[in-house]
C-alpha cells in the first residue's frame, strides 16, 4: 500500500490495434518521498492481447498459463515504456517489487471479460530528495501506436493541478519538489513545470529558432546558487542572464550551405511566475537570414546538459521535411539538403 506523501495519478489512454475494446486504460499512482519514487501501475487484462501477444483459444478463453506468462512479461514492458528523469536529465532506474492480479476462473478469462479484471504492478525508483521529475512514455522499438497519458498531480490528496496530457514519444510533463521541515518531517511541494523544447520556423526571409529550458535544469548544469530554493530575487535573476545566455548560445550551431550562420538578432527571456524559481523557463530566440532557397542546412544542439541522455523535442515547420525531431547527445543534429 502506498504511504501518505506526494500522490501523482497517471492515466494512460492507449488506442488499441487489435480486437476487443479500442482504448486501453492504465492507471498509475506515484508517491514521491525523500528516498524513493513508488509507482503502482494498474492495467486491464485486455492489454496483454495488445502488447504480450496473448491469444484466446477456440472456446474464446485466454487460459491460465497464457495469462500468467503475459503478466510476467508485462512488468518489464512497463519499466521500459515509463520514463522518469530527475533534474540533471538522468533517467531513473526502477525495479518491479510486487505484482497483484485479480483472480480468474480455472479456465482463464473470456475475451468479453478482459476489461473487468486488472493487474497492479508496483515499481520503485531510488532517489535522494529529488527536486525535479520529468515523466513521459515511449514505446519500445520505435512503435508509433497512438497513445495518450493524462497526468494529475496532488500533494497528500490536496492541491490538485490541472491534468497534463502526454503522447507516445511526444511531450513531457515535469513536476518540481521543494523539501521543507514541517512538524519534524520533510514535506514536498508540487508544481507544474514546462519541459525542454525547441521550435524552428522558416519565414519569408528568415529562419527563427527558439529553445526553452526550465531554470531548474540550467541551474543543475551551471551550478548556479540562490539563497532560497523556491524564490528568486531580482538581483539573482539578473545575475543568471549572462551564464545562461553563454551556455545556450554556445550549444546552438546553425549552418547554411555548410557555412556557420550568425544570427541577426538574439533574445533571452525568463518566462513564468515572477519570483517563483520552479516555474521559470529560460527561452532563447535566434533569427537568421535565409535566402529564397536553402541548400544544405544543419542545426545542432549540444552541451546543454551535463547528462548525455536527455532529449529535447523540436518542432520543425516551413522546411523540407516538416516534422518533429529529437536532439540528444547521440543525435544532436538535424540536417537536410534541398538541392
Amino acid at each position: 500500500m502506498l504511504k501518505s506523501g506526494v500522490l501523482i495519478v497517471v492515466l494512460v489512454l492507449v488506442r488499441a490495434v487489435s480486437f476487443a475494446h479500442p482504448i486501453s486504460l492504465t492507471t498509475a499512482q506515484v508517491e514521491v518521498s525523500a528516498e524513493q519514487v513508488r509507482v503502482a501501475l494498474t492495467v486491464m487484462y485486455e492489454d496483454f492481447t495488445l502488447y504480450q501477444a496473448a491469444q484466446a483459444n477456440e472456446q474464446g478463453f485466454l487460459g491460465q498459463q497464457v495469462l500468467q506468462q503475459a503478466i510476467k512479461g508485462h512488468g518489464a514492458f512497463l519499466l521500459e515504456c515509463l520514463h522518469l528523469h530527475e533534474q540533471s536529465g538522468r533517467r531513473l532506474s526502477g525495479k518491479l517489487i510486487q505484482t497483484k492480479a485479480m483472480r480468474v476462473g480455472p479456465h482463464g478469462l473470456r475475451v468479453s471479460e478482459l476489461m473487468a479484471k486488472t493487474v497492479t504492478y508496483y515499481l520503485v525508483y531510488p532517489v535522494k530528495r529529488v527536486r525535479l521529475l520529468t515523466f513521459y512514455q515511449l514505446f519500445p522499438g520505435g512503435s508509433s501506436l497512438p497513445a495518450l497519458m493524462e497526468v494529475t498531480v496532488s500533494q497528500g490528496g490536496r492541491g490538485m493541478l490541472r491534468p497534463a496530457r502526454l503522447t507516445n514519444g511526444g511531450n513531457r510533463y515535469s513536476v518540481g519538489f521543494s523539501w521543507r521541515k514541517k512538524a519534524g518531517e520533510l514535506s514536498p511541494r508540487v508544481l507544474l513545470l514546462h519541459s525542454p523544447s525547441a521550435e524552428l520556423f522558416r519565414e519569408e526571409k528568415t529562419l527563427r529558432f527558439s529553445l526553452s529550458i526550465p531554470l531548474e535544469l540550467l541551474e543543475a548544469r551551471l551550478e548556479l546558487k540562490r539563497k532560497e530554493q523556491e524564490f528568486i530575487a531580482c538581483g539573482e535573476r539578473e545575475a543568471m542572464f549572462s551564464p545562461i545566455a553563454i551556455l545556450l548560445r554556445r550549444g546552438v550551431r546553425v549552418e547554411l550551405n555548410r557555412q556557420l550562420a550568425s544570427p541577426i538578432s538574439a533574445r533571452l527571456e525568463l518566462e513564468g511566475e515572477a519570483g517563483n524559481a520552479l516555474t521559470l523557463l529560460a527561452r532563447l530566440e535566434l533569427v537568421f537570414v535565409a535566402r529564397e532557397k536553402i541548400g544544405d542546412f544543419s542545426l545542432k544542439i549540444a552541451g546543454i546538459f551535463d547528462q548525455d541522455i536527455y532529449e529535447i523535442p523540436c518542432k520543425v515547420e516551413g522546411l523540407a521535411p516538416t516534422q518533429k525531431v529529437f536532439f540528444t547527445a547521440y543525435k544532436p543534429e538535424f540536417s537536410f539538403s534541398s538541392g
